[in-house]
């Protein structure tokens, strides 16, 4: 996850079902990139396995928990090379 104002998704899961209940797997993907661009954020998301609601799961999850650690204050000092975010 990098928040610097140019949204990109990179999204590599497969799906077996094309549902998981009512959500339509490829919705999932959807959301990731909308997200992504209202944001303007570029994402990294990857997920392998075999249970496709522990695959969508895990791709959630991992998302919650990157933007926890990205915006969390740790210091005065901005987390960035350039030295603005």
């Amino acid at each position: 996850m990098d928040f610097c104002n140019r949204p990109h998704l990179v999204y590599k899961a497969k799906f077996k079902k094309s549902h998981l209940g009512a959500l339509s797997t490829e919705m999932i993907e959807h959301f990731f990139y909308s997200l992504s661009y209202a944001m303007g954020v570029s994402l990294h998301l990857k997920v392998k396995g075999k249970n496709d609601h522990h695959k969508a799961e895990g791709l959630f999850k991992a998302f919650a928990k990157a933007l926890k650690m990205a915006v969390k204050i740790e210091s005065e000092n901005l987390a960035s090379s350039k030295g603005v975010i």
